[in-house]
């Protein structure tokens, strides 16, 4: 089975980020992969979040957020 990180920002798309990282768990489970989800409450909390799923070294990152979201995720890669 694959491994799955899912970095999600909550507070996204102005409160959209929840729903939509429910969304993208529950697709990823109904193909039987049960994902480690990351979820930031800060810039800061999603640099470190985004550096701990890469060095965990996952055959995916999925990322679930803004702009700010996948900034955090290009400056750990």
């Amino acid at each position: 089975m694959p491994s799955i990180h899912v970095l999600a920002n909550p507070d996204a798309g102005r409160g959209k980020g929840a729903a939509r990282t429910d969304a993208a768990i529950a697709r990823l489970r109904s193909h039987s992969i049960d994902p480690v989800v990351h979820q930031g409450a800060s810039a800061a909390d999603s640099r470190r979040l985004a550096a701990e799923a890469v060095a965990a070294r996952p055959d995916a990152l999925v990322i679930v957020g803004g702009d700010g979201t996948l900034a955090a995720v290009v400056d750990v890669l």
